[in-house]
């Protein structure tokens, strides 16, 4: 942390977190020959710019945490298992009966094209 602000606030000197800080030095040959407006009106434009620039950094991360968490929940859907189906007796103990095959096999004949010679 810079002296000053560790001067000025003696709680900073215990964070164990830095923010960052920008420090900016104004001369009164080079900035203040005009007056303290265009001074501060630089300082303000740059402190707008900044703001403008973390939000889009900001925006640009939800953004890109809100794509991955949507892709993967599309990848869970996806791995879901279908709900099995309601299971009878016959799937359970044995499949069809003897009655069932004789008919299936009836149906199957009757399906095809018969040729009779005359």
């Amino acid at each position: 942390m810079p002296k000053p602000i560790t001067d000025a606030f003696p709680a900073t000197k215990d964070a164990k977190s830095n923010p960052g800080f920008i420090s900016m030095k104004l001369e009164k040959k080079v900035h203040l020959h005009k007056g303290f407006d265009q001074s501060l009106e630089m300082l303000v434009g740059f402190r707008a710019f900044m703001t403008f620039h973390v939000q889009a950094n900001i925006n640009q991360m939800h953004s890109q945490l809100r794509k991955r968490v949507t892709t993967f929940e599309r990848c869970i859907q996806l791995a879901k298992r279908e709900q099995e189906a309601e299971v009878n007796w016959k799937d359970t103990y044995g499949g069809i009966g003897e009655k069932e095959k004789e008919l299936g096999e009836e149906e199957d004949i009757s399906n095809k094209e018969v040729f009779v010679k005359k």
